[in-house]
């Protein structure tokens, strides 16, 4: 069961983005926004980063279908790329600039605009459900209401990682506005699958439906036998052995979801949070460049898009990062984001999918930032052939991607060609202006919570 309310509106504290005349064909299409936990490109087989992927045949065949994306970037933990994701802002504007804990003092504001709320203002409203982990509040006050509180006319799941004593077997489900909850056996990623097909059932067209499933996050127990093209034999159950069983159980269940989504009326996305965490992944990957870090392994991760009218079968290599899905859908839908209350960091990939002309995009911006102790902060700048890193401490690194797509040696360990240093500089420059711009962040922002 389901809680609903009627869609709630911006708030007096904002105005409602104003509306434009959506492009003929499109607006009104739905939209199935799919978040994938803990997954990095290294473990997914059509980007052919590593010799030996989990089994995701689900997902390669959308990749083929689709346009997949070979330089999609997320922050490098959970919370940090949902708030990001979901509001097209920087961590340091919104106050979620690195993991909401138990032991957080604050979440995402529910002045921040989300992308339900953007949607729902639009030419044509759309009526938006959430599903799963909602990771955006301290785990002793989250609750349903929040994201009911940012344009969400349902959610239900777990809302946060589980607990110590929880599984993927055995775990409690939030509903409505968090004054239910049941405690659950059924294995957590078909439930999440069962709820979301149920939603497809009995959502008003047009719909935003986002699935951010907690697999492949931990704790990776094994999956029933008959999710898996093999039984997990318990002499192959070490971490990366069960973590490729979870991937490739909710790859099969996105399947269950997949036949029942029409592409010609649905733009589809499927992503992934961040990197994969360092204690799964496999040689030749580099553990210590894994989740929770702004290298490549933390932060790179699986993008794939398909339906609404979007040319399939290709892969695009330009560089693009989670703060571009609202920027993205609100163009689809007609929206003008420049009445919205607050500058958004986004960019809209919409022409870019519909193989349009369009700008080249700035460098990619990436940051885990702690308010308390910055010096264990770091911050990466990203353009199509350099990335600069710098942590709180001031300490930097450059690296080429240009051959390996990955950091390879740090190029401040040695002479600089002339290129290198032009772009050392530009970089410097351009992460100065940015640093000092985010200063202050959320403090400086007025408004209601």
């Amino acid at each position: 069961m389901i809680l609903w309310l009627p869609p709630l509106c911006l708030g007096a504290c904002r105005p409602a983005p104003a509306q434009l005349e959506p492009r003929p064909g499109v607006a009104g299409r739905n939209v199935l926004l799919v978040l994938l936990d803990d997954v990095g490109v290294d473990r997914i087989a059509s980007y052919g980063v590593h010799p030996r992927p989990a089994r995701t045949p689900t997902l390669d065949r959308l990749a083929d279908r689709g346009v997949r994306f070979s330089r999609a970037y997320a922050f490098p933990t959970c919370s940090t790329t949902r708030s990001a994701l979901l509001t097209s802002r920087y961590g340091r504007r919104t106050g979620v600039s690195h993991n909401v804990k138990s032991d957080a003092s604050r979440g995402l504001p529910h002045r921040e605009v989300t992308i339900a709320e953007v949607l729902g203002a639009g030419a044509v409203p759309y009526t938006s459900a959430g599903v799963g982990k909602w990771h955006l509040e301290p785990r002793e006050v989250q609750s349903v209401a929040d994201p009911l509180a940012q344009g969400f006319t349902s959610f239900s799941g777990p809302l946060g990682n589980l607990e110590a004593d929880e599984s993927f077997h055995d775990y409690t489900w939030h509903v409505g506005d968090g004054s239910v909850q049941t405690h659950t056996t059924t294995y957590l990623t078909t439930r999440e699958i069962d709820e979301a097909l149920a939603l497809l059932q009995r959502l008003p067209e047009p719909w935003f439906l986002y699935l951010s499933l907690h697999a492949p996050h931990s704790p990776w127990d094994p999956p029933p036998d008959a999710l898996l093209a093999e039984p997990l034999p318990v002499s192959a159950r070490g971490l990366s052995d069960r973590y490729d069983a979870v991937l490739e159980a909710a790859d099969t269940e996105l399947a269950r979801l997949m036949d029942q989504i029409d592409p010609s009326d649905t733009l589809v996305m499927v992503l992934g949070d961040n990197g994969t965490p360092g204690k799964v992944t496999r040689p030749p990957t580099n553990p210590r460049r894994a989740k929770g870090t702004v290298h490549e392994g933390g932060i790179r991760v699986p993008w794939i898009v398909l339906g609404a009218g979007v040319p399939g079968g290709r892969v695009i290599d330009e560089r693009i990062s989670v703060v571009d899905v609202l920027p993205t859908l609100a163009e689809m839908s007609g929206i003008d984001l420049d009445t919205l209350p607050a500058p958004i960091d986004g960019h809209s990939l919409w022409p870019l999918l519909l193989d349009e002309p369009h700008e080249p995009r700035p460098p990619v911006f990436i940051e885990k930032y702690f308010v308390n102790g910055p010096g264990a902060s770091r911050q990466a700048l990203i353009e199509d052939r350099y990335k600069l890193i710098r942590t709180g401490t001031g300490d930097e690194s450059l690296f080429d991607l240009q051959a390996r797509r990955t950091d390879g040696p740090d190029l401040l360990e040695a002479p600089l060609s002339p290129e290198a240093q032009e772009a050392y500089a530009r970089l410097s420059f351009q992460l100065d202006a940015l640093d000092r711009e985010l200063q202050g962040g959320w403090l400086d922002s007025p408004g209601c919570r």
